[in-house]
């Protein structure tokens, strides 16, 4: 029998990163666990849609005809007197969108006030934004005021939405950080020291920095002998490989090791034996303190403000470097990131999707007693 609530969600990532599969498979973890739920999965990899659909409870996977057999169930749904929440994937938003884009957005923003006189409760939580151009800022803008529950993962990124008048209910931890919610009992040898860097696009300015901060690595005793290159987007296999083989060259007696991973476990075991991961990339570091090592996050501070914004929640503004030049001294002396404070956090997501699930948008259609007045409030209201 089929639960008078359902959730619908569209699973469009780039599929060659692990916080991609970290931030649904949470997302899929929260709406599972409160819904029957229906994902959109056409064009993704079978494995990428078995690690973010590996959650308890009644998911349902929709291959054929995508996001048009999606959004006819939702409808139908709807029209049925389901209540029926429509999660929008988070992520990282920055640059612009070209006019046609940005024409596109507008009519998507379109369907989902239609949506919402429907009674469906559409939601995003979790997305960061830092350096909008001018028609990406009226989308976002736009369209937070459709959005019945828009939360965001930083102080900044609100702060940063509220000066050209986006919507914004509240502040929720990154969701990958759902991660913390298995313990992790790790014994192994920490004999190495690690690297994983994004160096794609302007990035690319950084690699002689970056290049410099490994050799600083490969010659302080952090490194015991030993480091790792690890690369967890494929686009960044080519230059990680490079430096790799950089390091070896320059340093012969250094024992280098190049790891890419395609998985979350994948992620997590590259980091069982390091002691220090340095890394620009946001869930290498989080998936790193998992594991067990030090997470510094080596960024530029215009570029990467999503990472110091995480690292400010998270109370771990010790461990971000924006200087061209690292103290490996001083990094030295930071302590493991204690696992039970991040576990935490996660206590703070549950918080926010249980506001969500208990207060979502009335359903015009809804039967007799599905929804109480609380639900005709928008998300995060007070009553």
């Amino acid at each position: 029998m089929e639960s008078q609530v359902q959730s619908f969600v569209r699973l469009r990532t780039q599929f060659d990163h692990v916080g991609d599969a970290l931030i649904p498979r949470e997302l899929m973890r929260q709406i599972a666990a409160r819904s029957d739920v229906w994902a959109d999965a056409s064009n993704c990899p079978a494995a990428f849609v078995a690690e973010v659909t590996a959650v308890p409870g009644n998911v349902r996977i929709v291959k054929r005809f995508g996001s048009a057999q999606l959004y006819v169930r939702l409808v139908l749904a709807a029209l049925a007197g389901r209540r029926c929440f429509h999660f929008l994937l988070p992520g990282g938003l920055t640059g612009e969108k070209s006019r046609a884009a940005a024409m596109r957005a507008q009519v998507q923003t379109t369907v989902l006030g239609l949506l919402r006189h429907l009674g469906v409760t559409t939601c995003q939580v979790g997305a960061s934004c830092t350096n909008l151009g001018p028609r990406y800022r009226g989308v976002i803008a736009a369209r937070s005021r459709v959005l019945d529950a828009h939360y965001v993962r930083d102080s900044g990124t609100r702060a940063y939405l509220s000066t050209f008048g986006a919507h914004v209910d509240g502040i929720v931890p990154d969701l990958a950080l759902g991660l913390y919610r298995l313990p992790h009992a790790n014994d192994a040898r920490r004999s190495w020291a690690a690297l994983s860097f994004r160096l794609d696009g302007p990035r690319g300015r950084q690699t002689g920095r970056i290049t410099a901060l490994a050799d600083a690595v490969a010659r302080h005793q952090l490194a015991a002998g030993r480091c790792k290159v690890v690369s967890q987007v494929r686009r960044d296999d080519v230059p990680m490989r490079a430096l790799a083989d950089e390091l070896a060259r320059r340093h012969p007696s250094l024992e280098v090791e190049f790891v890419p991973v395609d998985s979350i476990d994948a992620c997590v075991r590259a980091y069982e034996d390091v002691h220090t991961l340095f890394s620009n990339r946001l869930h290498a570091l989080l998936v790193a303190a998992y594991a067990g090592a030090v997470p510094v996050a080596v960024i530029d501070a215009q570029l990467d403000a999503k990472v110091s914004g995480l690292f400010d929640e998270l109370g771990l503004a010790d461990y971000v470097v924006t200087e061209d030049v690292v103290d490996i001294d001083a990094v030295a002396e930071l302590p493991v990131v204690d696992h039970q404070r991040m576990a935490d956090r996660t206590g703070a997501i549950d918080r926010v999707f249980h506001r969500i699930f208990n207060r979502g948008t009335l359903n015009m259609y809804a039967r007799t007693g599905a929804v109480d007045d609380g639900h005709t409030r928008r998300v995060g209201e007070e009553p």
